[in-house]
């Protein structure tokens, strides 16, 4: 959009790693010195691990160019996979043939075939391994097996796991000591220094043949401190700096337009970090060595309480601002003059900021209004994807969707014990005294508080208060084992059955029984780990049990236990009612949830789940298809359609549609092209809109405008995110059509339109 103007060959900043933007700080330097000294060596593994943004993907490609030629690649980006998936994408990434039906241990030994083959004709077999993180520990230890492979001096292949932090904290756990053991290098990636990010902004700019001094060196460190050294959120705001720039004018970005940038980028990614400042600075700015002013202060902070105590009206005029400050006992008091002393609290009184006064209407409205904004289900369930690691559409973010990347849904009825027992989020449906339903996540539970999340709102309350509103309905996602949600019984059989049998031998510290069938020793094994968790001691592995064993074998995922600092930050923006504590929201990093099911769907008779149902009569399990549902109408309920997220008119076009075709068979269409529908429809351009609806719109910001003759290659980006036509793009619009010069959506009832790269 900028690069005319900028006078350069393409966006510099921008999010996509690519070699000839690659720089290598000192600290990127030494862990791929690491990584690369450690695959010269006979050791196993490698591990790399860094915050989200650190550039770890970056070293990762530096490290691909700087093997010997003598080596072949395998490079997985998202491990999301079982044990069989994974060996299937190394035999896949490998070129290794393998039959469709293949079994773990036909893989592994033509995995094994291959690494030999390899060390016989000189060439080293490295698997890298990125967001290694979400491996599960039973993937994990299937690695370990296929590096026992070696020689008497080196193994047959070397394997570099790359994630971030949590990648350690799963290293951790008793089970997986033995791969922990066999890391022969490890690495912690930390963020640029301030001189670095100097650097790294030049560097950029350089490499585009950028003649202006786009960003001055205080601003440079403006940015550095806003960052945190973060080369990710670096791209991101210098990006949206010369995007700023542009729009006025101005080859050289000011302070303002970059500390404007900063906010925009980062005010929903970190913490505001001026507050922090200030507040140091007000400490060291109003500690008075003088201990006789400091009692002076507290004498008139305590008047100021007896006052509010005995319920007088009349409040001084800045008792609010008065606080007691610490002694400096390290210094000695000596008689000071009265006047002395009423100049100095006078000096403090005046430089304080003044805080408002706690007003319980106003909080009482604040409330309901974060009440009324929790009021969808969907927003909820788009907030607990979120939490989970995936951002979804609001069309998507329903139970349908969780089969994609692995995960289930489960609808119960419980109380805060029993979910502190399964110990992942979940959506609450609560209803306020005056019988307003709406939708909190029970993001932690305290040893004396309960903390939720409401809209974009995080708030501390007392078990009582969360009792009062709650009936017990909740709904949450897991992990279900081997991708099925179905109960494991006694007498049946199949790697579901070896798996149950493994976590409960490893939880209890039993021996393995080794066997895949669900015989009475598993049986005693299950309802002894029932009795211990307080469940039903039926002997059935249902949702419940299999939840907690997932739980107690704390693999990845949002538990009720969020890692807390050693001081949560509070949230003063607004107030609330004195039982609610606004606390600052968490930082949710997440992904794209995927078009497909990541399970690759194969033949009922081929998977070794369905061998087992058809050995034990029990289902197979469910796996989402990427190919389209042929069975018509079969299974719709049109009654059960929810109309709440519909405007009124669309709402009743729709209702109207159905009672019109009550046989079952809608109006045949006539085959119009999209394009010639937008060309008739009637639109209106947004600035045209009424007042009331303009201020429903919400913020569009369009970055990228792609035109193609080509329907398939049109595209957009819009508030940081691609879309293409037909895709919603914000709460309530939908993306109509691209056209060469503005973008047509729907919102509510209009065909609303916006010049390209506009931002609303």
């Amino acid at each position: 959009m900028y690069r005319d103007f900028y006078g350069i060959s393409e966006p510099p900043f921008s999010i996509v790693p690519s070699a000839r933007f690659l720089y290598l700080s000192e600290r990127h330097r030494e862990a791929l010195t690491h990584m690369l000294s450690s695959l010269s060596g006979g050791g196993g593994f490698g591990l790399l691990t860094g915050e989200v943004g650190t550039g770890k993907t970056t070293v990762l490609r530096a490290l691909v160019t700087r093997l010997p030629q003598e080596t072949q690649v395998a490079v997985i980006l998202n491990p999301s996979y079982t044990t069989l998936e994974l060996l299937a994408s190394i035999c896949d990434e490998f070129g290794i043939s393998y039959p469709e039906s293949a079994t773990v241990k036909q893989m592994t030994d033509a995995i094994y075939q291959h690494l030999l083959d390899n060390h016989k004709n000189g060439t080293q077999s490295l698997l890298l391994i990125d967001e290694a993180q979400h491996l599960m520990p039973d993937v994990l230890e299937q690695l370990r097996l296929l590096t026992n492979l070696e020689t008497d001096s080196i193994k047959l292949l070397k394997v570099v796991l790359v994630g971030q932090p949590e990648l350690q904290q799963l290293l951790q756990q008793e089970r997986l000591r033995q791969l922990a053991q066999r890391i022969t290098s490890r690495y912690h990636l930390l963020p640029l220094t301030q001189e670095e990010v100097s650097e790294y902004i030049n560097y950029r700019l350089r490499a585009v043949d950028c003649l202006h001094n786009v960003f001055s060196t205080a601003n440079n460190q403006i940015i550095a401190k806003a960052t945190g050294g973060i080369p990710r959120l670096i791209n991101l705001v210098c990006d949206k700096a010369m995007q700023l720039g542009f729009q006025r004018s101005m080859h050289q970005i000011p302070k303002e337009l970059v500390e404007q940038a900063c906010q925009e980028v980062l005010d929903w990614q970190l913490p505001t970090l001026k507050s922090v400042e200030t507040k140091k600075q007000g400490n060291k700015r109003f500690m008075l060595p003088l201990a006789a002013a400091v009692a002076g202060v507290a004498v008139l902070g305590a008047g100021y309480g007896l006052a509010l105590w005995s319920g007088d009206d009349k409040q001084p005029d800045s008792a609010a601002s008065v606080s007691v400050l610490p002694v400096v006992a390290s210094q000695p008091v000596s008689p000071t003059p009265a006047a002395v002393v009423a100049e100095a609290v006078q000096d403090i009184v005046a430089q304080q900021p003044s805080l408002p006064l706690y007003d319980p209407r106003q909080a009482a409205v604040n409330w309901m209004h974060l009440v009324n904004q929790s009021a969808s289900e969907r927003h909820a369930m788009q907030s607990l994807y979120r939490m989970w690691g995936y951002d979804t559409q609001l069309s998507q973010a329903n139970c349908e969707s969780s089969g994609r990347v692995g995960l289930s849904c489960y609808k119960g009825q419980g109380d805060l014990e029993q979910l502190g027992l399964i110990n992942r989020t979940a959506i609450l449906t609560l209803t306020e005294p005056g019988g307003i339903p709406y939708y909190a996540i029970l993001y932690a539970v305290r040893r004396d508080s309960v903390e939720l999340l409401l809209a974009n709102q995080r708030v501390s309350v007392k078990p009582e208060w969360l009792a009062a509103r709650w009936d017990g309905e909740y709904t949450l996602l897991w992990r279900p084992p081997l991708g099925d949600k179905g109960a494991i019984r006694y007498g049946q059989q199949g790697p579901r059955v070896r798996w149950l049998d493994d976590q409960l031998s490893a939880l209890l510290g039993v021996q393995q029984s080794r066997d895949d069938i669900f015989g009475q020793g598993l049986l005693e094994k299950l309802r002894r780990f029932q009795k211990a968790q307080g469940l039903s001691v039926d002997g059935i592995a249902g949702p419940r049990t299999l939840m907690v064993v997932d739980a107690a074998m704390n693999l990845p995922g949002p538990t009720l236990q969020p890692q807390a600092t050693a001081q949560e930050p509070l949230d003063n923006s607004q107030q609330l009612p004195v039982e609610i504590t606004a606390m600052a929201y968490p930082v949710l990093d997440a992904e794209p949830l995927p078009l497909y099911s990541r399970l690759v769907p194969l033949e009922p008779s081929s998977t070794p789940q369905a061998q087992a149902a058809g050995q034990t009569g029990a289902e197979p399990p469910a796996l989402i298809s990427h190919q389209a549902d042929q069975s018509g109408d079969e299974g719709w309920d049109l009654n059960a359609i929810d109309y709440s997220d519909m405007s009124p008119e669309l709402a009743s076009h729709l209702k109207s549609a159905i009672a019109a075709t009550s046989d079952g068979e809608l109006p045949a269409e006539e085959p119009v092209a999209v394009e010639e529908k937008a060309k008739g429809a009637d639109t209106i351009d947004i600035a045209d809109l009424p007042v009331a609806v303009q201020n429903r719109i919400p913020t569009l910001n369009f970055q990228t405008h792609i035109y193609s003759s080509n329907k398939e290659s049109r595209w957009v980006k819009v508030n940081g995110k691609e879309a293409f036509e037909g895709d919603s793009i914000a709460p309530g619009v939908l993306l109509r059509s691209i056209e060469p010069r503005r973008v047509v959506f729907d919102f509510e009832s209009y065909h609303v339109s916006m010049p390209a790269l506009s931002e609303w």
